[in-house]
């Protein structure tokens, strides 16, 4: 993601980081290492969580940190609540893989509702893969960090969604407040299986001239990058017409997309929706 990028190699966004976490802990943390798209498995099943960024640190008592940076501007927390994607692992026509992509899901609602009531019906699915894969990255103190840029393509409704998904998990597990908070940063302290994660959302302002990518208009692709870019995408619809594929969808950097693909092409027609 471009804003994250240029928020930790240009805007200080390490600094910042570092504050809010010494601010939180109530003591100095010095962070070492970052790794972008950082893998953390955290099952017996082989599943895993990618971090948009994992960070390294220590803190000055000499606990070993692990931050597992979740970045995004309008993406939502995945497509699918707790109990529609208990339902989706167990129309898998494998059953061996059915079975176990539905214990996998159980073995999470365990692990963050041991009272197994209904509490987590409609929790969004992908909140409780990143805090098991936030935990399970095995440091003395984890926390999970998600940063939204407010960049021109930040539409207010799917933000407030998005933080509405975020609390009704962290209410949903008896997530504790705690005093560090403010009206752009907000911190809950947790209990996942025994284990002790904190939890973070801050909004930051991307503001400025928009980027060359942001104000395009129209171009066309080489197949590397129409693939990279629909990697990228999220909510993505297709449709056929004739030997064309329409490819419709939303890009956190330059928002709603329409592509337009051939069969045995390189060059690819993209077009960025203008902004209301």
């Amino acid at each position: 993601m471009y804003s994250m990028a240029d928020f930790f190699i240009n805007l200080g966004g390490t600094e910042t980081i570092q504050s809010r976490i010494s601010t939180i802990l109530g003591q100095r943390v010095n962070l070492n290492k970052a790794i972008p798209d950082y893998v953390v498995r955290y099952d017996e099943y082989g599943s895993r969580h990618v971090h948009d960024l994992g960070i390294f640190g220590q803190t000055d008592s000499g606990k070993s940190l692990f931050i597992g940076v979740d970045a995004r501007i309008n993406e939502p927390f995945g497509q699918l609540d707790v109990l529609r994607a208990l339902y989706k692992a167990g129309q898998k026509k494998d059953k061996k893989k059915s079975q176990n992509a539905s214990e996998r899901i159980k073995d999470l609602i365990t692990l963050h509702f041991p009272a197994k009531d209904l509490l987590y019906a409609d929790i969004r699915y992908q909140l409780l893969c990143a805090s098991a894969g936030t935990i399970a990255a095995d440091a003395d103190i984890s926390i999970l960090y998600v940063i939204v840029f407010k960049t021109s393509h930040y539409d207010e409704r799917r933000g407030a969604k998005n933080f509405d998904d975020y609390l009704q998990f962290v209410d949903a597990v008896n997530g504790k407040r705690l005093s560090a908070c403010n009206k752009k940063f907000t911190a809950h302290e947790l209990d996942i299986g025994g284990r002790k994660l904190i939890c973070a959302y801050e909004h930051f302002e991307f503001g400025g001239k928009k980027t060359q990518l942001e104000t395009l208009d129209h171009r066309v692709l080489t197949s590397k990058e129409f693939k990279q870019t629909m990697t990228e995408m999220c909510e993505v619809d297709q449709d056929t017409m004739g030997s064309l594929t329409i490819h419709q969808g939303i890009h956190p950097i330059m928002g709603e997309l329409l592509i337009i693909s051939g069969r045995g092409r390189d060059a690819l027609l993209i077009r960025v929706s203008p902004d209301n």
